[in-house]
């Protein structure tokens, strides 16, 4: 488990377009609102993810990180609704968990509450993934 109490790079880790990253290598996805693709209602009974107090204080550490300065391992200019998924866990006696960030028109990052069936996530495209370093 990598310490992020000093910050960490999202790194895109691919030297080889080929032979990317296998799917349990990866820790985060950003993706990009495209308002072209059509905008779903979903229908269902969504779970709201539960987090505990450390859990809470880690995706806090890392949305403080976040908004510091540039994470990321290449250009990247965010817009307003990019949706930045970082896996993370608290020890390394406790399940991994996703924690969902968005892009605001405040020009930060916040962290992302709404459920899993959310339309707008409909139209989401992936532009980017990689390991956290």
């Amino acid at each position: 488990m990598c310490n992020i109490n000093d910050g960490f790079r999202l790194c895109t880790c691919q030297t080889d377009k080929n032979q990317p990253l296998s799917p349990s290598a990866i820790s985060w996805i950003l993706q990009r609102c495209n308002s072209v693709l059509p905008l779903l209602h979903r229908r269902g009974r969504a779970v709201m993810p539960r987090y505990n107090t450390q859990e809470q204080q880690l995706q806090t550490l890392i949305l403080n990180h976040l908004n510091a300065g540039s994470c990321f391992d290449f250009d990247y200019a965010p817009q307003v609704d990019d949706y930045l998924r970082i896996k993370g866990k608290v020890s390394d006696n406790t399940p991994e968990k996703w924690f969902g960030y968005r892009y605001s028109s405040k020009n930060q990052w916040h962290i992302d509450s709404s459920d899993s069936l959310a339309g707008w996530k409909t139209q989401l495209e992936e532009l980017e993934k990689g390991k956290i370093i």
